[in-house]
């Protein structure tokens, strides 16, 4: 795994050779050739997710300043460097468990790069983003995985960590996941896309 960082200024642009090949109203954007496809999925705004991560980040800030605050009143009456550092350090971890799926809601991207000798898959908020690569002789099985319940907003609260998605392959023992909340066409034109540049032929190949 690769975790980047770099300007929102210097995002760089799909590559020139690359063509736009489907025009897909919603969130999804495919570029291939006849050796490389990319797949960009930006992450699909959801209201309820966006409203509890709010509540959540601000309670959390707000408990954190108060806490703080407590704490540094009795500078005075004992040292109050360990215990400012370790409520920093806890504080920090559970605001970006919640800052982070607030992100995605509001920028998150999934991109999906395929070629003969490489396939790799990012997710990026802004500024932050990271990276898993796979070798294409270990991959099998791509297909559509079956479409989630309609009532699922409760699941996506944990995104962009639940790995979920409607596009999977088998790599090794593993599960491989992309493309969150796509439509059944949409998981569908990734599916051929991916089989089209390895050269897969059949489903389980």
């Amino acid at each position: 795994m690769r975790i980047d960082f770099w300007p929102i200024r210097n995002r760089g642009n799909v590559k020139p050779h690359m063509r736009f090949e489907r025009p897909f109203a919603g969130r999804m954007r495919l570029y291939q050739t006849a050796d490389i496809a990319e797949i960009n999925v930006r992450a699909k705004f959801d209201a309820f997710g966006f409203a509890s991560f709010s509540f959540f980040v601000f309670v959390w800030t707000a408990s954190g300043v108060l806490s703080a605050q407590s704490i540094l009143t009795q500078v005075g009456e004992r040292n109050v460097v360990a215990p400012l550092l370790g409520l920093s350090a806890f504080w920090m971890l559970l605001f970006l468990f919640f800052a982070i799926p607030l992100m995605w809601t509001l920028t998150g991207n999934e991109r999906l790069t395929v070629s003969r000798n490489n396939v790799a898959i990012r997710y990026s908020i802004k500024v932050f983003g990271w990276t898993w690569r796979y070798a294409p002789s270990r991959i099998t099985n791509i297909r559509r995985n079956a479409e989630e319940p309609a009532f699922s907003d409760l699941n996506h609260l944990a995104e962009p960590f639940d790995g979920r998605g409607r596009v999977a392959f088998k790599y090794g023992r593993k599960t491989v996941n992309f493309g969150k909340r796509l439509a059944n066409e949409e998981a569908d034109q990734v599916v051929a896309a991916i089989k089209r540049v390895l050269r897969v032929e059949s489903e389980e190949s």
